[in-house]
């Protein structure tokens, strides 16, 4: 009998330790909240239905399965919510919507339409002030451009007034200038400086023929000291 009822004894505690393994290991396929873990431990429960609660937690599987993929939807999509990109935050909606009836979704679906919105505004407004700063950048280069040509017409236009007060002060005043002071020197009398300064003036307007005519002045008079003497 002692050994019967030892026997009985250790079958039983070698029983309550393989159904405890196996209730522990149950529970912590359930506690990970994953539909496919807690189906896994559904069937490990079907073996211990006897043990503890075992039985009530197999039967209460189906919805903790249901809970599991709608938080998994559900918090996937609190994800989606929490972007700034729209077809992202679309995307979340769309999740809310397959679980609309589970925690706040239809609360999340309203403020996602929201944050939609305002966040087309923005785009909008960002579109718009782009497109200002572009056109004021247009323009200032239109005025620039503009400036520019004209400092360059005026540039030339300075170069040629430059130019031909040069050419016309070198080619007309200087020689001008200097033929009337060749002819007030000969009417001082100053033959040789005179004829010096119709030399310099390389053939401009009559100084040639004053060279002539002063060079036969000077031979019919005799003139040897560069001024005239009756």
């Amino acid at each position: 009998k002692d050994s019967t009822v030892k026997a009985k004894q250790c079958y039983e505690k070698s029983e309550e330790l393989r159904k405890g393994k196996i209730y522990a290991d149950a529970l912590a396929l359930i506690n990970s909240k994953e539909a496919e873990k807690i189906q896994q431990a559904a069937t490990l429960l079907t073996n211990i239905t006897d043990y503890k609660d075992s039985a009530e937690l197999l039967a209460k599987i189906p919805e903790l399965c249901k809970i599991a993929r709608d938080d998994k939807i559900y918090f996937s999509a609190l994800k989606k919510y929490e972007s700034n990109d729209i077809e992202t935050i679309k995307s979340g909606i769309t999740d809310f919507r397959s679980v609309e009836n589970w925690r706040d979704s239809k609360t999340k679906i309203q403020e996602s339409l929201t944050k939609i919105e305002t966040l087309q505004e923005k785009a909008k407004k960002e579109r718009e002030e782009q497109a200002r700063i572009a056109h004021e950048k247009e323009i200032a280069k239109i005025k620039h451009d503009k400036k520019v040509r004209k400092i360059s017409i005026i540039s030339a236009i300075v170069a040629v007034v430059l130019a031909t007060i040069m050419f016309v002060t070198f080619t007309v005043i200087v020689p001008t200038t200097k033929l009337k002071n060749a002819d007030s020197l000969v009417e001082s009398g100053k033959y040789d400086e005179a004829l010096k300064s119709y030399e310099d003036l390389d053939g401009y307007k009559d100084s040639e023929n004053k060279i002539i005519f002063l060079k036969a002045l000077q031979n019919a008079h005799g003139v040897t000291n560069g001024y005239y003497n009756d």
